[in-house]
């Protein structure tokens, strides 16, 4: 009987050291060794990894340009209705002929532009976070007094009068130059927004080749996308 149950023990142990060995145990550390089956999941999940990180890169900086032009779109809108209401008043008079006294130099808001384009410009280039630089402050202690980078780009019923290649351009609607744009219908004001990765470039080649823009301006050279808003509310009436 006594040999019966050693030889009984000596058969479940063995049974046990096999069955804990093709878990992968060793019996003396009990260490676990990864099984191939384990390992070649495990490979098989980095490929997967590899390969899917690209996309997801790509997805997030498709949704960084979307909203820049969200946000572009958005600043062009208003300075759109801006320009168009300083249209009315003014029509397509310089800033010199209102005495305007926040002015420097050219390429910087001067004398010479146009009050519309002016009035764009302050809109769109405060509205933007990315576009900051091109404000530059005449006095550092007041904080109001501030000019604005990007030239003077004019142009009548689509027809180029001045272009400096900058980010903001004007376009009056229904008047020519040298005329007083009286019976003018309003303005479209176009904002070069910027591709922020020029890597997904393509995304949107469609919409660079229906309306192209490139900007050439403080040591940089790149093409954008043209966002055009045209606000039509005429001119004021002339009295004699």
């Amino acid at each position: 009987m006594k040999g019966l149950l050693l030889s009984d023990l000596t058969i479940a142990k063995q049974s046990m050291v096999r069955a804990r060995d093709k878990m992968g145990y060793n019996g003396t550390s009990m260490k676990y060794f990864p099984s191939r089956t384990h390992a070649h999941q495990k490979g098989a999940s980095s490929i997967e990894l590899a390969l899917l990180l690209p996309i997801l890169l790509l997805c997030f900086l498709g949704l960084v340009q979307v909203i820049v032009f969200m946000q572009s779109s958005t600043a062009t809108q208003y300075a759109a209705f801006m320009a168009s209401r300083s249209f009315q008043v003014y029509g397509d008079r310089a800033l010199k002929e209102i005495a305007y006294r926040k002015v420097q130099s050219y390429p910087y808001t001067h004398t010479d532009q146009h009050i519309v384009e002016a009035s764009a410009e302050k809109r769109i280039f405060e509205s933007l976070s990315w576009e900051q630089r091109r404000i530059s402050q005449l006095d550092g202690q007041d904080f109001l007094q501030r000019v604005y980078l990007d030239g003077d780009d004019i142009s009548y019923n689509h027809s180029q009068a001045n272009t400096s290649a900058g980010a903001v351009r004007i376009n009056y609607l229904g008047c020519t130059q040298g005329s007083t744009c009286d019976n003018a219908q309003g303005v479209e004001t176009t904002y070069c927004a910027p591709i922020v990765f020029p890597g997904i470039s393509f995304l949107f080649a469609l919409s660079t080749q229906k309306d192209p823009c490139k900007v050439q301006q403080l040591g940089l050279s790149y093409s954008g996308l043209a966002i055009t808003k045209g606000v039509s509310l005429g001119r004021e009436p002339i009295t004699p």
